[in-house]
């Protein structure tokens, strides 16, 4: 349950990035920047592009996870604390980000502690010591 938690707090998250940047008219900030116009329009495009493509490969890593864990495979154990250990550094490095867009980044942080929250909820009950036996077959 934790995983889907996990996964939907990330949606959350990523949802509540774009807005913010796209809310904040990031083509007039490039453009105040010295970019040209039409550079500055497709610079955008592709940071919002490149943040769904990462999006859609972080989500099919939470599946790939959840179905391990449902398979009862160690190795997705394994891979689940690796990637809510890289969650959380990652969310705790860019936690206060959003402050520079303005508007509704006080939800968008309180979004990322709750991401926080579960992921390292996920890791405790990975690692408690009922579970890893139950995960003790082979990789």
């Amino acid at each position: 349950m934790l995983t889907r938690v996990s996964a939907g707090m990330y949606t959350l998250a990523v949802l509540g990035a774009l807005i913010l940047f796209f809310s904040s008219n990031p083509t007039a900030t490039f453009e105040e920047l010295g970019m040209p116009a039409d550079q500055a329009g497709w610079f955008t495009a592709d940071i919002g592009f490149g943040a769904l493509f990462g999006s859609a490969i972080a989500l099919s890593l939470y599946v790939l996870v959840y179905k391990g864990l449902k398979r009862g495979r160690n190795r997705a154990r394994v891979f689940g604390i690796a990637f809510a250990s890289i969650s959380i550094l990652g969310t705790v490095a860019g936690l206060f980000q959003p402050l520079a867009y303005g508007g509704w980044e006080v939800l968008h942080i309180l979004i990322r502690i709750s991401g926080i929250i579960v992921d390292t909820l996920w890791m405790i009950t990975a690692l408690r010591k009922p579970l890893p036996r139950w995960f003790a077959r082979p990789f």
